[in-house]
């Protein structure tokens, strides 16, 4: 199998480019997606990422979920929102943008479903203050741009695919 990285942002992140025995040939009666997707015989998977240190590669998010600030930089949700899963509280979070009156993306929220048992068990009272200290916590490491400003508590799970995937 053959990796390549198409459009590559300034942060050293690239679309996901396979070719060889494994990748498909097209979709099934669909030439308009395949035409989309595969071009001289690369797969282009839609997934940003790059190899790391170790000649792996590091799978950071979807293309379509990219969330672009004012600032030009791109956040990749999933990335933010694996942080945020290691809280113990925490059973879905969704990281989208904040924005401003002319619609730039100007911060980030984190919407929660919290584990309301293990709520309780920890003796938690204040859900969002208590988020909001943990999400600050849990992603001391990354920089300031990929920071969380606003919380958001649903009371309900967030609506699914039928692979049960959350609907962004």
């Amino acid at each position: 199998l053959e990796v390549k990285f198409e459009n590559v942002t300034p942060d050293g992140d690239g679309e996901i480019c396979v070719k060889g025995d494994v990748v498909m040939s097209g979709y099934y009666k669909d030439k308009e997606r395949t035409e989309k997707v595969l071009k001289d015989g690369w797969f282009n998977t839609e997934d940003y990422g790059r190899f790391n240190g170790k000649g792996q590669l590091a799978i950071n998010g979807r293309k379509k979920n990219i969330i672009v600030l004012d600032n030009g930089k791109n956040i990749y949700p999933e990335e933010i929102e694996n942080f945020i899963l290691g809280i113990p509280y925490v059973t879905e979070v969704v990281v989208k943008g904040i924005k401003n009156d002319i619609g730039q993306e100007v911060g980030l929220c984190a919407e929660v479903f919290p584990n309301m048992d293990k709520i309780k068990e920890l003796g938690i009272t204040d859900i969002e203050e208590a988020l909001k200290a943990d999400i600050s916590k849990a992603t001391k490491e990354l920089p300031t741009y990929k920071k969380i400003s606003e919380v958001e508590v649903r009371e309900t799970e967030f609506n699914k695919t039928t692979t049960n995937k959350i609907k962004r």
